[in-house]
């Protein structure tokens, strides 16, 4: 089998465009005798002259008319597979995305899913996890997408961090951290809460270190650490003295749960909420969906809190 690199006769086709080797030369940004030589090689894989010089320029031969034939139609069958795969590529859904344990992020991506059922082709790495493995996700080990999230204090860290590691960033929501505690709470219908309030109930936080840093904490004695989201909802509904501070929740969740969500008056720490990647990825139509579908729910739950 002869060994002809496409790039050999992207080179020749470009000579025959041009009319000569050395305006070729120009045109593909290379000095002109590199560009002879990888024509002579190529003329001595495929056994013919596939150009005649002359004092005007080069003309092709038959057999070099019929090779280019054959190229052309070989790169014209490499566009039509391209442009295939691209098809296939935005009509299939596939990224991985790393977040934290927010339940506004996880009722989006329920929403997108059921938008995309007729999809022919659903691959899709949805990892909770905290800020050092969201952001090692994307660098290291092939995630497309992150999402992080901190409190101001830290906010310069964070970003100068993204910077350093080439990321970059855009915000998704900035809000104030809620309590989140069952409709039969004891202090559940008391009108204004304070943080001494609920020194004597049982507070529930994610027990992944990075992430719990980010949280509104107080000298509290009793506090239980949970490493996997779903029990969350589980204790909140079945140990009415337990609460959590949170991100604001939609109202479905709460009603099925049996929750509400409530701020404290002596508690103005916020989160911030923003969506990292490479500086050179591009955005594939079903990562552009789900970040609109989480938008609009931040815009829905930031109604019903107004």
């Amino acid at each position: 089998m002869l060994e002809i690199s496409l790039q050999q006769m992207k080179y020749a086709m470009e000579i025959n465009k041009a009319g000569s080797i050395s305006q070729a030369a120009k045109n593909l940004y290379m000095n002109q005798p590199n560009l002879s030589k990888a024509i002579r090689d190529l003329e001595n894989t495929i056994g013919f002259t596939v150009f005649v010089r002359t004092p005007k320029g080069v003309i092709l031969t038959n057999e070099g008319k019929m090779l280019l034939e054959c190229a052309e139609t070989v790169f014209q069958n490499l566009e039509d597979l391209e442009k295939r795969l691209k098809k296939r590529r935005e009509n299939n859904a596939s990224f991985n995305i790393s977040l934290p344990r927010a339940t506004y992020i996880t009722y989006a991506f329920t929403e997108f899913i059921k938008d995309i059922q007729s999809t022919p082709e659903i691959k899709i790495n949805y990892r909770e996890t905290n800020n050092v493995e969201a952001v090692d996700n994307i660098l290291y080990n092939g995630f497309d997408l992150g999402i992080i999230r901190y409190t101001q204090p830290y906010e310069v860290d964070f970003q100068q961090s993204l910077i350093r590691k080439n990321l970059v960033s855009s915000e998704i929501w900035e809000s104030q951290y809620l309590i989140l505690m069952s409709a039969s709470h004891p202090i559940a219908k008391k009108e204004d809460i304070h943080l001494a309030d609920l020194q004597e109930y049982t507070e529930l936080v994610h027990g992944d270190e990075n992430y719990h840093k980010t949280n509104p904490k107080g000298d509290i004695n009793k506090r239980i650490y949970l490493y996997e989201r779903g029990s969350q909802f589980d204790l909140l509904r079945n140990v009415p003295t337990t609460y959590m501070w949170v991100s604001p929740l939609p109202a479905r969740i709460l009603n099925a749960n049996n929750l509400i969500q409530r701020k404290c008056s002596d508690s103005d720490i916020c989160f911030k909420d923003v969506l990292i990647s490479r500086a050179d990825y591009s955005f594939s139509q079903h990562a552009n969906a789900f970040i609109s579908t989480l938008l609009q729910v931040k815009e829905e739950i930031t109604a019903t809190l107004t």
